[in-house]
């Protein structure tokens, strides 16, 4: 496999990515919400279950911010293959019929100009 197959596997591998973290978000929050609820209810009774589900409210907080973090940066599928389709099309402008291609192009331009102020 060459170095855009392998691209277009991490592209894939991205979208999975963004949905893990999504889920990962929602149950992080959810363990955040019930660690905090919990801790503040057993405060008064249970001096230990109070401490560890604090321990665990700071322990799921951390976690929520870091997977939040990672798929915020993370880019989409989409855009992966954006960057695929730019690397591809520089390649093709940098070949020796890109150039080619590009020369034929702007003399074209520069005839239809000429001819418009004609």
């Amino acid at each position: 496999m060459n170095s855009l197959s392998w691209f277009l596997y991490l592209a894939d591998i991205v979208g999975n990515i963004g949905f893990l973290c999504g889920a990962a978000v929602l149950l992080l929050g959810l363990a955040c919400l019930a660690s905090a609820l919990i801790g503040f209810l057993a405060q008064d009774e249970d001096a230990k279950l109070s401490k560890r589900c604090f321990k665990a409210f700071k322990f799921a907080g951390i976690s929520l911010a870091v997977v939040t973090f990672i798929g915020a940066i993370t880019p989409s599928k989409n855009t992966m293959y954006a960057i695929a389709a730019s690397e591809i099309g520089e390649e093709a402008v940098k070949s020796k019929v890109g150039q080619k291609s590009l020369q034929a192009l702007e003399q074209w331009l520069d005839s239809q100009i000429s001819k418009d102020k004609k």
